[in-house]
């Protein structure tokens, strides 16, 4: 079966969720049989790969004022500029493809034209209208309230048009399956549910012991303005008990161009940013902290923690669609304040700690497989294409 991606940018290095997560989808239907051939954008950070799979374009502009000047969301206009418009065309019929996914709503732009090319398979990241509208409900910027009102009308005409479009729309969590039957209207049976496929290696045992650091990681690249004020939110309230308390709490990700601004306000918290082995970091560290509340979506970081037995304090919310029960697999904390209270409660509890991390690792053993994820898939693409 030939399957033609449109992602917004090419894959490598998966810094980051929105490369992560259909990188390993893509992996996964590739060992199902599936051939893939890729149009995205290079990244202006990385030098230009090499990937005979990829049709590159060049990198996509980032002018916020021109990008709401057009007809599309701005995180459509950014991607379907002059160069990827005028490409598209010819690059999609030549592909003759099978089947077309597209990969985040972002990467919507052609979409009157896929149409009439072969069945869409919409691959969701996100219900983007429900996390704008959030973000929009938690910005008190009367700058940005009226930018953002705009770009949710046309992201929303956009994600509807995207629905109304696919043979198959594709979700993340349980709450987006319901978000798109709901708001979007889409029928139960072309709504498949596709949790990330997990990659990496899943430890059999761990033990943290009194000589582990006293260490709290956070993974998180804060490129994304959502992600900057969820952090800061954060480390208000838990830098300074935490750092009076000798506990180290690192920010994981990014660069140093990307912290600086966030590691200046907050000069108390370690910002290793890159780690060439995060496994080996986590290993090093007593706890992770998933405190996200805007942004949508299953973060990959939680099955990084979970799979490397690293005890999680967590926001019930960004905990949605893990397998996992709080006070059994995890520590809930529904504030910020919360956080700071459940680190200082355990992060010397050594036998707790122990506990909690093998809860969530046995609780999470049959989910997140790459052979399930790309097995389902594969499964609806053949029917769809029969």
């Amino acid at each position: 079966m030939k399957v033609l991606w449109l992602a917004g940018h090419h894959f490598e290095p998966a810094t980051m969720g929105l490369f992560t997560y259909p990188r390993g989808v893509a992996c996964s239907l590739v060992e199902h049989g599936a051939e893939i051939s890729f149009i995205g954008h290079e990244r202006d950070e990385v030098a230009r790969p090499n990937d005979p799979d990829w049709t590159l374009l060049g990198p996509a502009f980032r002018h916020t004022v021109r990008g709401q000047l057009t007809k599309y969301p701005f995180m459509i206009s950014e991607v379907y500029n002059k160069e990827a418009q005028e490409a598209m065309g010819p690059l999609v019929r030549r592909s003759n493809p099978d089947a077309i996914i597209v990969d985040h709503l972002r990467s919507s732009g052609p979409i009157d034209m896929l149409r009439s090319v072969a069945p869409i398979v919409y691959m969701s990241h996100n219900h983007e209208s429900s996390v704008k509208q959030s973000t929009l409900d938690n910005n008190p910027s009367f700058h940005h309230k009226v930018a953002f009102t705009l770009d949710l009308r046309k992201l929303r005409q956009f994600e509807q048009k995207l629905c109304d479009s696919a043979a198959l729309v594709t979700a993340i969590s349980e709450t987006d399956i319901e978000s798109y039957h709901r708001k979007n209207h889409v029928e139960r049976e072309r709504l498949l549910l596709m949790p990330p496929a997990y990659r990496g290696e899943r430890l059999q045992e761990r033990t943290i012991t009194s000589d582990t650091p006293r260490r709290v990681v956070i993974v998180n690249n804060l490129v994304w303005g959502v992600k900057r004020r969820n952090m800061h939110e954060l480390l208000e309230v838990t830098a300074k008990p935490l750092h009076d308390a000798g506990i180290e709490l690192a920010i994981v990700g990014g660069d140093d161009e990307i912290n600086k601004p966030t590691a200046e306000l907050f000069p108390t918290v370690s910002f290793p940013g890159f780690v060439p082995d995060l496994q080996q970091y986590l290993s090093d560290s007593r706890m992770a902290v998933m405190f996200e509340p805007e942004g949508g979506g299953l973060k990959m970081k939680i099955l990084d923690y979970v799979f490397n037995r690293v005890p999680i304090v967590g926001l019930p919310s960004a905990m949605a669609g893990v397998p996992v029960e709080p006070n059994v697999d995890y520590l809930p904390a529904p504030r910020a304040v919360d956080v700071a209270e459940q680190i200082l409660a355990t992060i010397d509890d050594i036998e707790h700690l122990n506990k909690l991390h093998d809860a969530a690792s046995d609780a999470c053993q049959t989910a997140f497989l790459p052979s399930e994820t790309g097995r389902s898939l594969y499964e609806r693409l053949e029917q769809i294409v029969r």
